[in-house]
């Protein structure tokens, strides 16, 4: 049994749950793991669920697993599915961006940890992020562990790749968004105030940098505002899915306190 090319493996019983409840026409086959003493209720309940939507199920053994997904915790089930499907830029434009008054998207340059990535689109998810914006190149792909480290998540929010980010964000100020960089450089200076000073009103794009390097400085020119989250103590900066999930929270904050 070994994974093609156009389909991925995720793992984990909350992804897998979720891929059947939320999308399980894209599922090709859940396979579960043979464990001492049989399979646990939450495993027949998964089970039960995969026959209901008949969905191919298939048992292996824990070394045959490894060969797939390597040496992590699968909690005892994998399912194939076929390849993530990411989201147009232009059908994204035209059947999503007006759905709401108000709307946070995300632009990821060059975020590489599939760990960090997961957190980021969980996070997303939970504050009702219309799209994720990652770029081209030196990108994490989604794959089965951002489904794992995403709770299952990433079929919730709009992920657009391929993208050159700098017209990315021209296209989206001249749709009345307001671009924020989220920078973490102690020698710069803001003159539009940490992130909990700003007035996030209207369409919202939030610009997370990568894990080393932070926001390139072109892509720094084309934000409206650069603005920092402060920190005491000392301490110079913040796991990139940390500080996105602040300035989300702040964002929605925000909103809530609207309605």
């Amino acid at each position: 049994m070994k994974k093609e090319k156009n389909e991925i493996i995720i793992f984990g019983k909350r992804p897998v749950e979720e891929q059947i409840k939320e999308n399980y026409n894209n599922i090709e086959e859940i396979i579960f793991i043979h464990q001492e003493g049989g399979m646990s209720k939450d495993m027949r309940d998964l089970k039960s669920l995969s026959s209901e939507k008949k969905i191919r199920v298939s048992f292996i053994e824990e070394k045959k697993a490894k060969l797939l997904i390597g040496d992590v915790n699968s909690q005892g089930i994998l399912a194939k599915i076929k390849k993530y499907q990411y989201k147009k830029y232009n059908d994204w434009l035209n059947q999503d961006l007006k759905k709401n008054e108000s709307n946070l998207v995300l632009i990821l340059d060059k975020i590489e940890d599939v760990g960090n990535f997961g957190a980021i689109i969980r996070t997303a998810a939970a504050v009702g992020v219309s799209a994720i914006f990652v770029p081209e190149n030196n990108q994490a792909p989604v794959n089965g562990t951002v489904f794992k480290t995403s709770a299952g998540n990433a079929n919730k929010v709009n992920i657009i790749n391929n993208l050159n980010l700098n017209r990315i964000i021209e296209d989206l100020q001249k749709n009345d968004f307001w671009v924020y960089g989220i920078d973490m450089d102690d020698t710069r200076e803001y003159p539009a105030g940490n992130i909990f000073e700003q007035n996030f009103s209207g369409n919202t794009a939030i610009v997370l940098g990568s894990e080393g390097n932070g926001i390139s400085e072109k892509i720094l020119e084309k934000c409206d505002f650069i603005t920092p989250i402060p920190m005491e103590n000392g301490v110079e900066s913040l796991n990139v899915s940390v500080a996105g999930a602040i300035a989300m929270y702040e964002w929605k904050k925000q909103q809530d306190y609207k309605k």
